[in-house]
Formats: C-alpha cells, structure tokens, sequence
C-alpha cells in the first residue's frame, strides 16, 4: 500500500490492487511497514478500516443482509471424537 504512481507499490489507499478491477486486499500484506512487536492490533486495524471502506464503497445494504443471519446453536456440528458422555454434560 501507498502511492499510487509508485510502480513499488501493489495497493492504493483504498485497498485496491492496482491494474485490477474490483479486488481488494485486506489483511498484513498491505502494511508497508511491520511493527516490531505483536501484529494482531494493527491487522484488527487493517481489516476494520478495509470493512469502512468496503461499506462506504457499495452501501450498508450488505452489511444489514449479513446482520439477518440468524445463528442457531442445534445446527452446529459437534467435535469429532465427542462421546454421549461429553454431550451429556453439555
């Protein structure tokens, strides 16, 4: 990420790959330079201004329809290996 004349660089600000259409790039890879301690925060930082800008991109219509899925618990698929015992106690 950076300027966008710079041919050096593979995104522009807005998380675009340059050269082409409707792809975007939204994790550590586009930070130009890493931190020397832990990169969770600045990644979290990175993937939540990538959903503003998405969402500022194409509207909230997308982000109210993933809002409507509903999560049920009984559709959940149990871990392999689980007995009757362990789901008893569930």
């Amino acid at each position: 990420m950076g300027d966008p004349a710079s041919p050096k660089t593979v995104c522009d600000p807005q998380l675009r790959v340059k050269g082409v259409s409707k792809l975007r790039v939204i994790d550590a890879s586009v930070l130009p330079i890493l931190t020397s301690g832990n990169t969770n925060a600045p990644v979290i930082m990175v993937g939540e201004r990538g959903a503003d800008i998405v969402k500022a991109a194409y509207g909230d219509k997308y982000a109210e329809a993933a809002l409507k899925v509903e999560f049920d618990p009984a559709a959940q698929k149990q871990p392999a290996g689980s007995s009757e015992k362990h789901k008893a106690k569930l």
